[in-house]
């Protein structure tokens, strides 16, 4: 329970964190954009008002960000942060990685790193089960509040190119975190996040960079 808790305090400061960057820290205005469906239970769980001041589920949003933000919880999120990624060097200077084993499984470095995230059932996703029927390469998974974009077996050109088009729908409170499958790596870079973003549309563009890659490959 412990380590799961851990994880969800990283969940909410990296959410807070990118309201943080991008609003400052009036929690009036940081609070009208905290709307996260499960974060925003977090902050106020975290921060409960005492209930002799009888808030409303918007007022008790707004006391949470201030105690947030007076709790010092907020100095770690003002700082110039890179405007831009387009490479995978770009990425690495904002990255977490995480160790895949032959398998494909996570190989985490210590029994307390290994966290159980809740995740959507990708069985519920038509056009994901319409890809294993065809027994098509599923290169986008979006789960509860995570999308997984599969970059594996690229050039790192053509990886870059998938990085810079999904950075296009990048927001700084966007609902999901945006992660990369890259070879045996999990890259997690940190304000990375997206709101709506089309799975389908995204899918068809890097099988178009991989058709690209295997095409520039066979004539070398």
């Amino acid at each position: 329970m412990g380590t799961l808790n851990t994880y969800r305090e990283k969940v909410l400061h990296d959410y807070m964190g990118g309201l943080i960057s991008k609003y400052g820290t009036n929690p009036d205005i940081v609070a009208q954009h905290v709307r996260h469906p499960s974060l925003t239970h977090e902050l106020i769980a975290r921060h409960q008002a005492p209930k002799e001041l009888g808030l409303d589920h918007e007022q008790s949003i707004r006391y949470a960000v201030e105690q947030y933000i007076k709790g010092g919880s907020a100095d770690a999120h003002i700082a110039s942060t890179k405007e831009t990624v387009d490479t995978l060097e770009d990425l690495a200077e904002l990255q977490v990685l995480v160790n895949f084993d032959s398998d494909g499984n996570v190989v985490y470095e210590s029994e307390s790193d290994a966290v159980v995230e809740e995740v959507a059932d990708p069985y519920d996703d038509e056009h994901f089960v319409n890809e294993l029927v065809s027994g098509e390469k599923v290169y986008v998974w979006e789960f509860m509040d995570t999308l997984l974009v599969d970059i594996s077996g690229l050039s790192e050109a053509s990886a870059n190119k998938v990085i810079s088009k999904v950075w296009e729908s990048r927001v700084d409170d966007g609902f999901f975190q945006v992660k990369f499958r890259y070879g045996d790596r999990l890259l997690e870079p940190k304000n990375f996040r997206v709101e709506d973003i089309d799975t389908i549309a995204l899918t068809e563009f890097i099988k178009g960079v991989v058709q690209s890659d295997t095409q520039a490959g066979s004539r070398v």
